[in-house]
């Protein structure tokens, strides 16, 4: 059997967030030489800080139970510890006063995102979706957020309605609040990776790959490193897109 140092070039992984983490770890499980490069702090998006005793988790907040992340999570022999934020009676603040949650309309117009089917609003936004469920402007104001929760996107009349209807109905199936914030995740993938023999090396940003598929070179701000894979996890499609070697073939790399 081949040592890690007889297996030829390693996959390099370009990002030490959540979907590089990942990654790296089932990459490494799977025999391969890995080397994570990331410019700043492990986590990306997924980073926690503590102030004055208050977790605050710099990106999303809730972990879809029944979503793809679960699943890749699962495969990797990670289990989360969280709760279901509490619903018992809830309130919202609307128009600036506290006023008991629209149940009733919320409830019929979250039912009637289970039965959607996403094909069908291709093309459209989530604002153009929203607008059709024909809500009183306190519940179209409260579907908003929910998008905007589900989702962490702002602009509505951007998004794709595809993308909000999909994340919606994850939500719908259960989401858990992760105990000691989104740093649980960063913790056991980073931990997974490294006892599966992935090297991660900090404050290494990559400016750009170049080379071709099975002879990668990945250009850092203090080295070039060979690779037989990369994995390029940096985040929006823009920042992928500058790190990729000119030609043809790339495709669309999605909507920011």
């Amino acid at each position: 059997m081949q040592t890690r140092d007889e297996q030829g070039l390693p996959v390099v992984v370009a990002g030490a967030g959540l979907a590089g983490l990942a990654a790296a770890a089932a990459a490494a499980r799977a025999g391969a030489r890995v080397i994570i490069l990331e410019a700043g702090a492990v986590g990306g998006r997924a980073r926690t800080q503590v102030r004055d005793g208050f977790r605050f988790n710099e990106g999303p907040h809730a972990l879809f139970r029944g979503g793809p992340g679960r699943r890749v999570l699962s495969r990797l022999g990670i289990e989360t510890t969280g709760h279901s934020p509490p619903l018992w009676r809830p309130r919202a603040l609307i128009a600036g006063r506290p006023r008991r949650f629209p149940v009733a309309q919320t409830g019929r117009a979250i039912g009637r995102v289970a039965a959607t089917r996403p094909a069908r609003w291709e093309g459209a936004s989530a604002a153009e979706w929203i607008g059709s469920l024909g809500l009183r402007d306190d519940a179209a104001a409260l579907m908003e957020a929910g998008v905007r929760v589900t989702t962490y996107v702002g602009d509505l009349g951007r998004l794709p309605a595809t993308v909000a209807i999909g994340q919606m109905r994850a939500a719908v199936r259960g989401v858990s609040y992760l105990d000691g914030g989104w740093e649980q995740l960063t913790r056991a993938l980073l931990s997974r990776a490294s006892a599966a023999g992935a090297q991660i090396r900090q404050h290494a940003r990559v400016e750009h790959v170049a080379g071709g598929p099975g002879a990668w070179q990945v250009h850092t701000d203090s080295a070039v490193i060979g690779a037989a894979a990369v994995v390029v996890a940096t985040g929006r499609p823009a920042a992928a897109r500058r790190l990729l070697p000119p030609g043809p073939g790339w495709g669309d790399l999605g909507p920011p």
